[in-house]
């Protein structure tokens, strides 16, 4: 059983995602505590299902409550969701185990929190979009690719809303991918309107994920 540890400042999209897919899905995955540095949507949902969760003052120069935290959690993998930068020696006690989902293709646009990314690409006019999973070092958005997605995209006719789904939703899978350790092949899968490559293949049925789950999703 790989036991995942989240943690949260914001709405907990990837939170909500793999709660729900691991209720589709058969996986050896189970989500172990949300760790959160303030009142937010991950720390609200985590309370509405019943997963543990902590609320945890954090800085760089005031780690202590998070380390304390995450000694006392059996966790394998730790989902850094935060809107903060994890201080060098806390990741260093626990070496291997931060992993982060970025909207975009790194190292291209690192450092940005969430959509931003996808602003950042529309001001350059990339020709392609997409998501990245990896691992976590001290420096920002620069650790081991472990999974990306990637589509093309006309700024001039794509609708933009549905360009933010089709973000969020690759990047849901390219983590659930990374989490089951995915060793296939690229592959190729239809996201609403987009066909959207995925490296590593994705190791599962993409199709148990239809359009009812992602609303639901969007509703928890």
């Amino acid at each position: 059983m790989l036991n995942v540890l989240f943690l949260a400042s914001g709405n907990g999209g990837t939170i909500k995602f793999l709660h729900q897919a691991l209720s589709v899905l058969e996986l050896p995955i189970r989500i172990e505590t949300v760790i959160a540095d303030r009142d937010c949507g991950a720390l609200d949902f985590a309370k509405q299902v019943s997963i543990p969760h902590h609320k945890v003052d954090y800085s760089r120069t005031s780690p202590q409550a998070l380390r304390k935290t995450l000694f006392s959690s059996n966790f394998d993998l730790a989902v850094t969701n935060f809107h903060k930068i994890i201080d060098e020696e806390t990741l260093s006690l626990f070496p291997g185990k931060f992993i982060n989902v970025h909207y975009s293709l790194l190292p291209a646009f690192g450092a940005l929190i969430g959509m931003k990314t996808l602003d950042a690409a529309k001001n350059v006019n990339a020709k392609f979009i997409g998501t990245s999973c990896h691992k976590v070092v001290p420096e920002v958005d620069a650790g081991e690719l472990i999974g990306q997605s990637i589509l093309p995209v006309d700024w001039s006719t794509d609708n933009y809303s549905e360009l933010v789904s089709i973000t969020f939703r690759s990047a849901c899978l390219v983590f659930l991918n990374a989490l089951v350790l995915s060793e296939s092949a690229f592959s190729k899968s239809t996201l609403l309107s987009k066909e959207v490559s995925f490296n590593p293949g994705l190791s599962f049925d993409i199709s148990v994920f239809d359009e009812a789950f992602w609303q639901q999703v969007s509703l928890l």
